[in-house]
């Protein structure tokens, strides 16, 4: 049986999708909104307790885009020196610069390990 997370690392995101909830009811804007992102500490604390069963790490967004977490190459750097578990990233693959897609990459070095690049949830 494969197990796997799907980690919600950031609210934070740059684009502006129409049928977002952050831009729905002017939640965005409206300050009931508040972005966030998920600290490494807190990622180390809630995936410690099953990485030994643990296969597959899903990093994608509802609210977020991952790639705007500013933490996201630590948490997969911090997995892989734990454990080989496959990576995944969903991604409007706008966020971040080449230098740091150079590193992601160099970090995904399971042959399974992938990056979706996409918008508006597809």
């Amino acid at each position: 049986m494969n197990k796997y997370l799907h980690v919600e690392s950031t609210s934070r995101c740059n684009a502006a999708c129409p049928m977002c909830e952050r831009n729905i009811n002017g939640i965005g804007t409206s300050g009931t909104f508040d972005p966030s992102n998920l600290t490494l500490e807190k990622f180390k604390q809630v995936v410690t307790p099953s990485l030994p069963e643990l296969e597959k790490v899903l990093f994608c967004g509802n609210l977020g885009d991952p790639c705007a977490n500013r933490n996201l190459l630590e948490f997969i750097e911090w997995l892989k020196s734990e454990k080989d578990v496959v990576i995944g990233i969903n991604t409007n693959g706008s966020i971040q610069n080449s230098k740091w897609w150079a590193r992601c990459a160099s970090l995904l070095t399971n042959p399974l390990d992938y990056v979706v690049f996409s918008i508006d949830g597809l």
